[in-house]
C-alpha cells in the first residue's frame, strides 16, 4: 500500500522501479535483523569463518587461562575457550581447590568464547546439583535439542555444587561462554557481574551470493529455561560494572605472575 502511494505521489516516483524497491526492502530487513543476518565480503567471511553447532574442532587457546586462590579461600578460574578439553582441565583444578578447602568460586568469562555447547553444559554441570534441564538449541526447521546437567566426576569434592559462586562477564563474553553464564544464573547458582554479553550464542551459515559476497545468517540459537534467549541482546548482568574495554582487556589478559598459575591441559 505504501509503495503504491509513493509511486503515485512521490516527486521522483520514476526512481521507484522494482529493483529499487526490492533493494530497499532487503536493506531494511537486514537492518532490522542486526547481527542475525549480515552481508560480508569474501575476505571478511574468510577472516572469521562461521562455525556450526555443535563444533568439535580444536581450540586455538588454552581452555583455562588462569587459576589462583584469592585470599583466604576463594578459587578464581578464568576460562578462555569452552571446548571439549575444558571439562577435564576444570575437573583437575576443582580437585586441587577441594583439597585446599576452598569455600567459594569466581568464574571469569570475560573475553571467553567457544562454539561447543555440549562442553558448555558439562562445564556448568560442575556447579549444579542434580541433573536439571539446562538449555536447548533451537535450529531452523528442526525440533529443539535439549541439554541436561551431567553427573560430576566421583573424584570431585561435593562443594562446587553448594559453594557461593560469582561469574564475571563483559561485552566480549561470547558463544558457549555466554551459555555457561546464562545457565548458572538460570539455575540460581550465580550472579553475573560486569557488562552485557555479546548475544552471540548462535550457529551461523554462510551462503555465497553474486560478486563474491556472502550472506551470513543465524540458523540456530540457545534457549534457557523459561524461554529466555541469549541472542541477540545478550545477558544483562545482575551487578553492572562500567569499565573501558581497553583497560579491562589489559587488566584481564595480562601475563600470569605472582601466585597465579597458568593451565596448559596437563
Amino acid at each position: 500500500e505504501i509503495v503504491n502511494i509513493l509511486k503515485a505521489r512521490y516527486v521522483d516516483s520514476d526512481r521507484l522501479d522494482a529493483k529499487y524497491v526490492n533493494d530497499a526492502a532487503i536493506q531494511g530487513v537486514l537492518k532490522s535483523l542486526g547481527i542475525g543476518a549480515q552481508i560480508l565480503t569474501a575476505e571478511e567471511a574468510a577472516a572469521k569463518p562461521a562455525v556450526a553447532i555443535p563444533a568439535a574442532g580444536t581450540s586455538l587457546r588454552e581452555p583455562l587461562a588462569r587459576v589462583e586462590t584469592i585470599d583466604p579461600n576463594i578459587g578464581y578460574i578464568r576460562l578462555a575457550d569452552v571446548t571439549p578439553d575444558t571439562e577435564a582441565a576444570l575437573d583437575r583444578e576443582l580437585k586441587k581447590f577441594g583439597d585446599a578447602k576452598v569455600t567459594g568460586y569466581v568464574i571469569d568469562l570475560r573475553f571467553a568464547d567457544g562454539t561447543n555447547y555440549a562442553a558448555a553444559a558439562a562445564v556448568a554441570s560442575r556447579f549444579i546439583a542434580g541433573e536439571p534441564d539446562l538449555f536447548a538449541i533451537k535450529e531452523h526447521g528442526l525440533v529443539a535439542a535439549g541439554f541436561r546437567a551431567s553427573a560430576p566426576s566421583q573424584a570431585l569434592p561435593a562443594e562446587p555444587t553448594d559453594a557461593p559462586l560469582m561469574v564475571l562477564v563483559n561485552s566480549e563474553t561470547r558463544g558457549a561462554a555466554e551459555v555457561v553464564a546464562g545457565v548458572l544464573r538460570s539455575q540460581e547458582r550465580a550472579s553475573l557481574v560486569g557488562g552485557r554479553t555479546a548475544g552471540n550464542a548462535v550457529a551461523w551459515q554462510d551462503v555465497t551470493l553474486d560478486a563474491g559476497r556472502v550472506l551470513r545468517v543465524a540458523t540456530a540459537k540457545i534457549t534457557l529455561p523459561g524461554n529466555v534467549e541469549i541472542f541477540p541482546d545478550g545477558l544483562t548482568p545482575d551487578v553492572p560494572v562500567k569499565i573501558e574495554l581497553k583497560r579491562e582487556r589489559e587488566a584481564v589478559l595480562q601475563p600470569v605472575g605472582g601466585n597465579d598459575r597458568a593451565v596448559h591441559g596437563h
